[in-house]
C-alpha cells in the first residue's frame, strides 16, 4: 500500500480490508482475494481458502497418558492464585 498514486478512497478500502482479514468467511475471504488479484510467489492463481486445523494432539508425561489440552488443568491453579 505504498502506492502514492493510489486514490486515497481505494487506499481506505484495502487498510479495511487488511484490517479484518481474520474476520473474513471462506466466501468473503475468495470474493476479497479475486477482487484484489492475489497471486502466489510463481504469479499462478492461489486456490480458494478452505478452513483447516492447525492444532494437534499430543501426549504428556512419562505413560503418555494425558493429552495435550490437560495442560491447561494443570497450571490453572497456579495462574489464578496470582
Amino acid at each position: 500500500m505504498e502506492d502514492k498514486t493510489l486514490d486515497p478512497a481505494k487506499r481506505r478500502e484495502m487498510e479495511t480490508d487488511y484490517a479484518r482479514a481474520d474476520e473474513f468467511s471462506e466466501e468473503e475471504l475468495a470474493a476479497v482475494m479475486k477482487k484484489y488479484n492475489v497471486l502466489s510467489p510463481d504469479g499462478k492463481p492461489v486456490s480458494a481458502p478452505f478452513p483447516f486445523n492447525l492444532m494437534f494432539s499430543t501426549s504428556i508425561g512419562p505413560s503418555g497418558d494425558l493429552k495435550g489440552y490437560a495442560i491447561k488443568l494443570i497450571f490453572l491453579p497456579i495462574l489464578t492464585s496470582q
